[in-house]
């Protein structure tokens, strides 16, 4: 039986690149870009790479978020855009050579080196974490992520700790890096990050190239132990996988359960099938139906909070926690459709204990669970957490998100804010008739008089007594009170206009009875236009001031005047404080009617309540 020699699968030899199509494209510059059906527009080009032959740049989109940055051909990438982009620019050229897979990797190193020098601040312009965190997530790491059944699209940079042994690229031909070690035995390379960041990594490559192999060996070994042990926010950021774009993963797999994240589908297969965490570690707090939320303890689960803030940094730029879990709680909303598992769809974290205010740290919800309500049921049980009596804050203040929101975030609450806002103002004037445009035609009016017969034939006149109140108005002129959210408001009716009345109310009280901070009232009555309607004060709130019931004696009388004068003193200078403060407002009142609440009721579309059923909160 003739015997068939095994056949060595020959290495894919890549063409040259025609020096025809050479194009010098400058790091830093701008550039129109299509993308998919959107007209072109302007784009920064951020990195570039040979990605199996076919040159590549890393733009981001000017005006637009980091999650549609992505890679695109050098035929994709249109004219530059001339004029001063105020950036630091690099031109990257490609040389004229055909090109293997080693040789390719050695000539993809060039620009992707030189590409990140230029976008590195200059060591004369003061760093700042801003500045730092720009630089080093500036290309995201993974192309996408699979999340049980979903193949998820990656938004942003994370910095998964993965070691450095097992940070090889999942393509032959992308495996630049500043620092390589090449090994005699074998043409890979391993990636190494900057050796600012950890200080064994210059000696390791010193022995490396004096020729020691064993004091090299040993020197490694070390490194990747330094690594595993750095658990800094700085170091992960430095020197997490993919770092720079040359090296990214094409995939990255995570266990939708645990949130345990493996680097091969082999792994992740067999994780998957023996992963015995149904349900998040901590205890239930709400649930509607299928709908559950959990509440999880960093300090009691670390690593699973790890994971999640990981998975999470995916889909949000700004979050700065992955480790230090400890001070956090995280709420987590599932979807418990089978008996044996609970789906993990949205969470968001918060300190437990904020001094800066911050009733929410982050929130994030899952692309494939996205616009199906549940970031607005976490926002709003965010704000229920500060109303419980068993999680409110001392200072009992409602509190606002992080700083800074992204823009869906900022979709987000600006959208529960609006909502809250309206529903207070259309419960105050739920009885306020229609606006009639022409007034009342003038009737006779009858005398308040009633006629009292006398014996002797003749009638005398007896007027009412005119009771006069706190505010110098007498009753007559008051209306009815009006509740809303355990606050009372007295209405004033509106003169010749039949069905119309007024309120008169404070921003404070908008606040209190919204449950939000004042400044987050005040943004969205300027995001709803209702700041526009100004006119000078015609009534004023009447401050509450206390009465003594008994008249002072005549020996105390002295000092209580003494302190009367002081009281008054103090409240004309805080008077004068509010008045610089209030700047183009002072003396100012802004007038919302009925019409305006309802147009913007159809305008964002909210419904009569909210998303949260406080019947089935558990706590």
């Amino acid at each position: 039986m003739p015997i068939r020699a095994p056949v060595t699968p020959s290495r894919p030899v890549i063409k040259a690149i025609d020096p025809s199509h050479r194009r010098e494209l400058v790091i830093g510059s701008q550039y129109l870009v299509q993308r998919d059906a959107h007209p072109a527009r302007p784009a920064t080009i951020l990195d570039t790479r040979l990605n199996k032959g076919v040159r590549e740049a890393y733009v981001s989109f000017v005006g637009q978020d980091k999650r549609l940055d992505a890679w695109f051909r050098e035929d994709e990438i249109g004219s530059e855009v001339e004029g001063d982009n105020g950036g630091p620019s690099k031109r990257i050229k490609i040389e004229d050579t055909v090109i293997n897979g080693d040789a390719l990797a050695e000539a993809s190193s060039a620009p992707a080196e030189t590409s990140r020098r230029a976008l590195e601040p200059s060591p004369s312009v003061e760093s700042t974490p801003e500045r730092e965190h720009a630089t080093m997530t500036r290309v995201r790491n993974f192309e996408d992520v699979r999340f049980g059944e979903y193949l998820i699209k990656t938004w942003y940079y994370s910095p998964y700790p993965l070691p450095v042994d097992e940070h090889v690229s999942s393509h032959a031909d992308s495996t630049s890096s500043p620092f390589t070690i090449a090994s005699s035995s074998s043409s890979k390379k391993r990636k190494l990050p900057h050796s600012s960041s950890f200080p064994s990594i210059a000696s390791a490559l010193e022995m490396h190239t004096n020729g020691h192999a064993n004091h090299a060996q040993s020197s490694q070994e070390a490194l990747n132990r330094s690594l595993k042990s750095s658990r800094s926010v700085s170091d992960m950021l430095a020197g997490g996988v993919g770092k720079g774009g040359e090296g990214a993963r094409g995939r990255l797999w995570a266990c939708d359960l645990c949130f345990k994240y493996m680097r091969t589908r082999t792994g992740w297969d067999r994780h998957t099938s023996s992963c015995s965490m149904l349900q998040p570690p901590g205890r239930k707090v709400y649930q509607r139906g299928s709908y559950t939320i959990w509440e999880v303890d960093g300090a009691n689960a670390t690593l699973y909070c790890q994971n999640l803030s990981l998975f999470g940094k995916l889909f949000i730029d700004h979050k700065s926690v992955f480790f230090h879990v400890e001070n956090f709680l995280f709420y987590v909303i599932c979807d418990a459709a089978t008996s044996r598992r609970d789906q993990v769809m949205a969470f968001f974290s918060k300190e437990k204990l904020s001094y800066d205010d911050y009733n929410l740290a982050c929130i994030v919800t899952f692309p494939p669970f996205q616009n199906r309500g549940f970031g607005k049921l976490l926002i709003e049980f965010s704000y229920y957490l500060t109303k419980h009596p068993h999680t409110r804050p001392s200072t009992l203040s409602p509190g606002t998100p992080e700083r800074p929101l992204s823009d869906l975030g900022l979709k987000g609450y600006t959208a529960y804010w609006v909502s809250a806002i309206l529903r207070f103002f259309r419960e105050l004037l739920a009885s306020a008739e229609p606006f009639q445009a022409v007034v009342e035609s003038p009737k006779k009016v009858q005398s308040p008089v009633k006629p009292v017969p006398s014996k002797e034939g003749r009638t005398l006149r007896v007027r009412k007594e005119a009771h006069v109140n706190g505010s110098g108005g007498t009753d007559a002129q008051k209306g009815e009170k009006v509740s809303s959210n355990d606050l009372e408001f007295v209405t004033t009716p509106v003169p010749g206009y039949k069905g119309q009345y007024s309120i008169t109310i404070s921003l404070s009280d908008i606040a209190k009875a919204c449950h939000l901070r004042i400044d987050d009232t005040a943004f969205t009555l300027f995001e709803l236009g209702f700041l526009q309607n100004r006119r000078p004060i015609t009534s004023t709130l009447q401050s509450k001031r206390p009465r003594l019931t008994n008249p002072p004696s005549s020996s105390s009388s002295l000092a209580l005047q003494h302190e009367a004068e002081e009281e008054e003193r103090e409240r004309e200078r805080k008077r004068k404080e509010k008045e610089e403060e209030l700047g183009e407002w002072k003396g100012v009142e802004v007038v919302i009617s009925r019409a305006m609440v309802d147009c913007q009721w159809e305008k964002w579309r909210v419904r009569e309540k909210g998303v949260l059923d406080e019947s089935f909160v558990l706590l």
